[in-house]
């Protein structure tokens, strides 16, 4: 029987294998920072204030994301004993998931920023403030103007 410290077997075993599950944490990591750039981008586009709120809860999400992440390591470093266990399965598993779940919120958020919603607080503001009927048929006309710009954004979607 080998010995336990063998450093050969480290080095020819274990530290390429540790480096793979260092490269999905990594992964994990830039996936949470592209989702909350693309966050506050998004924000900055529909004129939303960005809030400590939101930033705290992007830290508690990376933060349990990294602890299943850490039972994915342990989970493999387990099931390394074994031969057939060959890579980092649940690792690299694990990151594939994570890079879903930002990919996907990602996407929401460029629709979200392509979308003109942001646009109906200023239109209310304006609805409230017209107080003669220049103010209130420029109001009426932001109004047809965003309808139609939504409209044809509506049907640029059906058709691509």
């Amino acid at each position: 029987m080998r010995d336990i410290l063998d450093i050969e077997l480290i080095l020819t075993y274990l530290a390429p294998r540790m480096v793979l599950i260092l490269i999905t944490w990594v992964v994990v990591f830039a996936a949470c920072l592209v989702d909350l750039w693309s966050g506050i981008s998004t924000a900055k586009a529909v004129e939303q204030k960005v809030y400590s709120h939101g930033l705290k809860k992007t830290i508690t999400k990376f933060f349990d994301y990294w602890k299943v992440c850490a039972f994915a390591w342990m989970f493999d470093m387990v099931c390394f004993t074994f031969d057939w266990y060959s890579s980092p399965y649940a690792s690299v598993l694990i990151a594939l998931c994570v890079l879903l779940i930002e990919g996907k919120s990602v996407i929401e958020n460029n629709k979200r920023k392509k979308s003109n919603a942001g646009k109906i607080d200023e239109v209310a503001k304006e609805i409230v403030k017209a107080d003669n009927l220049d103010d209130a048929s420029r109001v009426i006309k932001t109004i047809a103007e965003l309808v139609s710009t939504i409209n044809k954004n509506e049907k640029w979607k059906e058709e691509g």
